[in-house]
């Protein structure tokens, strides 16, 4: 029992379709229960083409219960996928809902598909929450070589905090607004500049206030700084070119975890309105394969999400009240708030919290490298 494609056919958001010689899916759990075949994909409207990348033979085999199909969304979150998975491949394929294996990097894609499956009046198709950028971040600690930081020494710091921005996905610059407005920048280690996406300040000024238009405190308060917002030059932690999305750990950036003493984790989901479910990428394994202690930006509830995979978060010392706060802009502002707090500790706050988070983050890196499955049965 296997999966039984060499060769993994995948089709990207264009409905473009390409061929990949090898597939993560076997480092990521033992697929000896049945066995499987493999579709990579970006969005649920290229599932339209399913039966070009699926031969006939295997498709009549996976009707008749023989084969079970994954349709592996790992790297993405999208919740949308669903739809397009239930209107293409269940009802125009005519692929039993029982046969379909749906991997994606959503802690929650499960709520979605029970929601679509009544509105289609089928049955649940089975999940799976993938994590292939803890499995790639531990490969990374493993097997390249890595020179681990030497974090949490007891000193002076004086840069408090280290939050790396890529992407201006709205809560990115959400938060360094309210960390300039509140002037706090200086405290940390903080990149936010042009990237492939193309976006300035300028750009998202007006998005940003509409998001915080039934916030009346929070959008006057963003107003009346919007000079020291908006003349924000480009900022820059280990590199300027901002164009590539290095997943990889990187040398370059050990010495700013050295000095500082918590990350503050911009992950890739946090408005409601744009995706829901809690992801858990790269961009906080990276703090934990560098032994420091961390805040996470995203949907609520995700440090419950990181707990039920193993590992430790820091309360007391780091108050986590913010993950309970399913309003996604009191939720940036109790994180503001708690930013602000860790980076004015005194001489004695700051040597116990250190003290504290050097036990759990030694904990949370052992449980990275002892893990030999990255997926977990949602439904």
């Amino acid at each position: 029992m296997s999966i039984v494609n060499n060769v993994v056919p995948y089709i990207d958001g264009n409905s473009e379709i390409s061929m990949r010689d090898e597939t993560v899916l076997p480092r990521m759990r033992k697929f000896n229960d049945a066995q499987y075949f493999c579709v990579d994909f970006m969005t649920g409207e290229g599932l339209e083409h399913l039966n070009k990348v699926v031969p006939s033979n295997i498709l009549i085999s996976i009707r008749r219960k023989r084969i079970k199909l994954i349709l592996n969304n790992s790297h993405e979150a999208f919740h949308s996928v669903v739809d397009g998975i239930y209107k293409f491949v269940v009802i125009k394929f005519k692929i039993p809902e029982e046969q379909i294996l749906l991997l994606s990097e959503s802690a929650d894609i499960a709520v979605e598909i029970d929601i679509v499956s009544k509105k289609y009046n089928c049955k649940p198709i089975t999940s799976e929450w993938s994590r292939v950028f803890e499995l790639s971040t531990k490969c990374d600690v493993t097997s390249m070589g890595y020179v681990l930081p030497d974090t949490l020494n007891i000193k002076n710091y004086s840069k408090k905090f280290l939050n790396l921005n890529r992407r201006w996905r709205f809560h990115r610059p959400a938060l360094v607004a309210f960390l300039a407005a509140r002037n706090l920048l200086d405290y940390g280690y903080v990149s936010l500049a042009k990237s492939d996406d193309n976006k300035t300040w300028d750009k998202v000024w007006n998005d940003i206030l509409d998001i915080h238009r039934n916030h009346y405190t929070e959008l006057e308060f963003l107003k009346n700084n919007k000079d020291k917002i908006l003349s924000l030059p480009e900022l820059f932690v280990d590199r300027t070119d901002m164009e590539i999305n290095h997943v990889t750990l990187l040398q370059s950036t050990t010495k700013f975890y050295e000095e500082t003493y918590f990350s503050v984790v911009s992950e890739t989901n946090y408005y409601d309105f744009l995706e829901k479910g809690r992801f858990l990428s790269e961009k906080l394994f990276k703090p934990i394969a560098n032994f420091h202690p961390f805040i996470i930006v995203s949907r609520p509830n995700s440090l419950e999400a990181i707990r039920s995979i193993g590992y430790k978060t820091f309360h007391p010392y780091i108050n986590e009240a913010y993950d309970l706060i399913e309003d996604d802009v009191k939720r940036m502002i109790a994180i503001v708030d708690e930013i602000e707090r860790l980076s004015n500790l005194n001489t004695t706050e700051l040597a116990e919290f250190l003290d504290f988070s050097k036990s759990i983050c030694k904990y949370n890196f052992d449980t990275l490298l002892s893990k030999s499955t990255f997926t977990t049965k949602l439904c």
